[in-house]
């Protein structure tokens, strides 16, 4: 008897010595920040019939892990608490997470210009000295893409410092700082980013089949699936090939190419001194080799960084999103598409790719939505910066007379204001402060002041102006056309950007940017005089005008703002398909 009875006493503590621990996800840590004033979930793993008890603030609530190991609880709502708590977990062991604030917390998302560090921005060594506040927190999820939705995140939580606002998004770091300023409350930011993202990326694959029109993608998806053992097979010898490649291109044309580029600053900034015409950016005598892509098809493949860096954040409770994206979903040619090692069925595709983009950017801000359960929170945008040379033509078409694509960012960035139509969004606009050599202008402090806008405005209903105009209608008046605006803030004027690429100063003139046309659609420059609230527009060449377009380029010139200093939204009041 005593035998059985001792065998059976060593089983059982053998048996407790092999279950797992209580754990949970990451992006719950010590210095984290907790959403207030809405329910907040919290949740991990344990053994399949483990109880769980979660201890915040005065809640306890108790709960048991289901047999697939998941278990969960809702704390009740905890309104601002700026004094560092403890939040406790108890089941087998005991984790505890200190300093823990409640205040509010944004999911800060997209592509490079959203990764952009601040140590890398124009005036982010200033900011840097002064980024001590431990009111500020930071947490960056780890690049990584999967296949399927997972439930573990890697980072950290972080309070803003020096050394760690050093490496975190600029954007995001401005946004925050200005946030902190005006409201006074903890804030804390997720950084889940991707240099080269596309959109669908981004989508879940629930969320992408939903809609018909989006099955190319899932098609997309399915392929990379199936052909992933056999592409990793001979990744390695490619990638070795590259490496081979790029090493003889560096020594042939990158060490030469430079140089040059080294004398051509030079000569920019003397041109710039002396108030000369800005000399040709030379080109290299050969593109740089392209890397193989890695056999998920990398960061534009369907679904790929919403499984890996956004699901495993749901339903971590949080205000709203900032979103700085589009620049890969410009046309499916791109180098950064995983499209360009298939063969392409054609310049319609190409078209379809840009335009598509105002259904693709709603589903996303709608299935995250539905993701988190939350209701529409705010989800707040940046309208793409100017980029390449500007062109002559009084606007861009997306297919020149020659029958040859144009990028057609001016279609992407009305793609992305079509999203306007959605509750609780809203557009920064960055048209007035890109780079025409640089796809990552320097000025974040900028975007993230205008974003911090949106929220301080819609959100916590300060009084303030968070848009520039806003074009409203339109009115024929003999050969004129009378534009109305919103958002004219203190009335409208003629304004510089708040900063310049090459540090030049831009001289006021008269306004620029907008094209007249009648029936027709023969575009021409037009004359434009502000007169109050409205903007009148006309030329010689147009005797009955129908539609105007204003900053309708890659890159406009166009200089109407807000005496608030907020720059008017590129628009065109014509219903035309794209051309």
């Amino acid at each position: 008897m005593n035998f059985f009875l001792c065998f059976g006493l060593l089983v059982s503590f053998l048996l407790a010595t092999v279950r797992a621990d209580v754990t949970m996800p990451a992006i719950f840590g010590d210095h984290m920040v907790l959403q207030q004033g809405t329910s907040l979930p919290i949740w991990g793993e344990a053994d399949p019939g483990e109880r769980v008890t979660v201890k915040f603030v005065g809640q306890q609530v108790t709960t048991t892990a289901r047999k697939d190991r998941q278990w969960r609880v809702n704390l009740q709502p905890v309104y601002l608490r700026s004094s560092p708590d403890i939040l406790m977990v108890d089941g087998k062991n005991h984790l505890e997470f200190s300093d823990v604030l409640v205040g509010d917390v944004w999911l800060c998302s997209g592509q490079s210009n959203m990764a952009f560090p601040l140590r890398d921005a124009d005036g982010g060594e200033e900011a840097i000295i002064h980024a001590e506040d431990h009111q500020l927190r930071f947490f960056v999820v780890t690049e990584k893409r999967a296949f399927q939705p997972q439930r573990q995140v890697e980072g950290r939580w972080e309070r803003s410092s020096p050394e760690v606002a050093a490496g975190f998004s600029a954007v995001s770091y401005f946004f925050g700082r200005d946030l902190r300023m005006a409201t006074g409350m903890p804030v804390g930011l997720i950084g889940s980013y991707c240099g080269g993202s596309s959109a669908q990326a981004w989508m879940s694959f629930s969320a992408l089949q939903q809609a018909p029109s989006f099955s190319h993608y899932l098609a997309q998806y399915h392929q990379i699936a199936r052909d992933f053992p056999k592409n990793s097979e001979v990744y390695s010898q490619r990638k070795a090939d590259y490496q081979q490649e790029l090493a003889a291109w560096e020594e042939m044309v990158g060490v030469p190419y430079q140089k040059e580029l080294e004398a051509w600053t030079l000569k920019c900034k003397e041109a710039c001194s002396k108030l000369w015409a800005q000399p040709l950016k030379p080109d290299p005598l050969s593109q740089k080799p392209t890397p193989p892509f890695p056999p998920d098809g990398g960061v534009t493949s369907p679904t790929l960084l919403f499984n890996a860096m956004i699901a495993p954040l749901i339903p971590y409770a949080i205000t709203g999103v900032i979103w700085y994206q589009g620049e890969s979903n410009e046309n499916r040619e791109s180098p950064h598409s995983w499209m360009t090692q298939f063969p392409s069925s054609g310049i319609d595709n190409t078209v379809f790719s840009v335009v598509e983009y105002r259904r693709l950017f709603q589903r996303l801000i709608r299935s995250w939505r539905a993701a988190w359960g939350e209701g529409p929170f705010p989800f707040y945008f940046v309208s793409l910066a100017g980029f390449r040379k500007s062109t002559l033509d009084p606007v861009e078409m997306l297919i020149n007379d020659e029958g040859d694509l144009n990028p057609g960012w001016a279609w992407l960035r009305e793609g992305q204001a079509v999203a306007l139509s959605l509750p609780e969004t809203g557009m920064a606009e960055a048209v007035d402060i890109g780079n025409p050599n640089d796809i990552h202008p320097k000025d974040k402090l900028d975007v993230g002041r205008r974003l911090a806008l949106l929220a301080r405005k819609n959100l916590y209903g300060q009084q303030v102006v968070a848009s520039g105009p806003t074009y409203r209608s339109m009115k024929q008046e003999g050969k004129t056309l009378r534009l109305t605006f919103d958002n004219v803030g203190k009335g409208l004027t003629v304004a510089a950007p708040p900063s310049r690429y090459d540090g030049t100063i831009v001289m006021l003139c008269s306004l620029q940017g907008f094209a007249i046309a009648g029936d027709d659609r023969h575009w021409y420059d037009a004359i434009a005089l502000i007169d109050g609230s409205d903007v009148i527009v006309s030329s010689e060449f147009v005797s009955k005008p129908t539609a105007v377009r204003y900053n309708w380029k890659d890159n406009p010139t166009g200089n109407l703002y807000n005496k608030d200093g907020l720059p008017a939204a590129p628009f065109r009041t014509d219903l035309d398909q794209p051309k």
